[in-house]
C-alpha cells in the first residue's frame, strides 16, 4: 500500500476494499520510488487493468521529475479470465 496523499477520498473508495485507514500510515510514493525502479527495471508490468494502474505510477514519477519508460505493459489473459469468474 502507498499513501495517496492528495487523491480524493471518493477515488480511493472506488478501489475495492481500500480504506483511508489502510493507507494513512503507508509510505508516500517518493519514499519508495527508487525501490520500485530497482525492482521493476527490465521487467514486465502485469496487472488486470495495466493501463489504468500504470497511468497512476507514471504520473507519480512525473511529479518527481522522471519520465518512466522502462516498464512495459501487458494484460495477462489468465488474469482477465480470473476477473470474469
Amino acid at each position: 500500500m502507498v499513501n495517496p496523499e492528495g487523491i480524493s477520498p471518493i477515488l480511493l473508495q472506488t478501489s475495492p476494499g481500500i480504506t483511508n485507514e489502510m493507507v494513512e500510515n503507508a509510505p508516500r510514493f517518493y519514499e519508495i520510488a527508487k525501490k520500485i525502479i530497482e525492482l521493476t527495471e527490465g521487467r514486465t508490468f502485469v496487472a488486470h487493468n495495466a493501463r489504468f494502474d500504470y497511468s497512476f505510477i507514471r504520473q507519480e514519477y512525473k511529479s518527481l521529475g522522471f519520465n518512466l519508460k522502462e516498464v512495459y505493459l501487458t494484460q495477462s489473459p489468465s488474469a482477465e479470465a480470473y476477473s470474469r469468474t
